[in-house]
């Protein structure tokens, strides 16, 4: 991320880039609400698949690092490119 707030790649989002900073740092809510509303986001607008690594499937990445496997597990299993598989 450059620090006039835009992506140094197009795969990168503004949301990303902060949440992983706010990880980084100790804020785990925060970056877990973070990845949340950007993997929502890229669901609703159907983007999900899309990418090289999409929000939900980067959430279901995050959570274990901060004990919640179960949690991660639905992610996983919610994502837009596991539902699109299965079909």
């Amino acid at each position: 991320m450059h620090s006039r707030g835009v992506a140094a790649n197009a795969n990168e989002t503004p949301i990303q880039s902060t949440s992983w900073r706010a990880e980084q740092a100790g804020r785990k809510a925060e970056a877990i609400l973070d990845l949340r509303k950007s993997a929502d986001l890229q669901d609703r607008l159907g983007l999900g698949c899309n990418t090289i690594k999409p929000m939900r499937e980067m959430l279901a990445d995050l959570l274990p690092m901060n004990g919640d496997l179960v949690q991660a597990f639905v992610e996983y299993q919610s994502g837009a490119c596991a539902q699109n598989e299965s079909l």
